[in-house]
């Protein structure tokens, strides 16, 4: 099995267990035996469990910079922040499990790398004014997830440009 082969498998396994108890109670043991390899082979590639939700969160985000991208360049920021709605909305199950092992932190630290780079803020307050719409943004999206997406991603996107931008 390839490395890349290993990452997926084991990302999707330990996604997989997410879904039906809590990380805390989620082994190494049951991540290898749910992936089908060796705890030597897990170990080869990954630290810990949370080594692999980091994994899988810059994999998500790799997907994601390729999908917005696009859309910053066009200078509209309602239609980026509603391509960023779309584009993790399609991964909404990974990252309910991952906010629900009570790791949303790496969701958020990898956000806010991300806004860094698209946006690539000069100044401190600039930064600093980025993360308080990272961190809206960020909010808005697990409060929508919770809520089962009541609404469309244009206007959650238009809501957050109201309130921040």
């Amino acid at each position: 099995m390839k490395c890349k082969d290993i990452v997926g498998t084991v990302t999707e396994s330990l996604l997989g267990l997410l879904k039906k108890k809590p990380l805390s109670e989620i082994t190494v043991s049951d991540i290898t035996e749910d992936a089908g390899i060796s705890r030597m082979t897990f170990y080869r590639r990954f630290s810990s469990k949370e080594d692999v939700i980091s994994s899988c969160v810059e994999y998500i985000g790799r997907k994601i910079h390729d999908i917005c991208g696009s859309f910053f360049s066009c200078g509209d920021k309602k239609t980026y922040f509603c391509a960023l709605f779309e584009g993790l909305s399609a991964y909404s199950d990974e990252i309910l499990a991952i906010y629900n092992a009570g790791l949303s932190g790496i969701v958020l630290k990898w956000l806010n790398s991300f806004m860094e780079t698209t946006f690539a803020p000069e100044t401190k307050q600039s930064k600093y004014r980025l993360y308080q719409i990272t961190g809206a943004f960020y909010n808005m999206f697990i409060g929508w997830l919770l809520s089962d997406r009541e609404e469309s991603c244009e206007s959650m996107a238009e809501l957050l440009c109201d309130m921040v931008v």
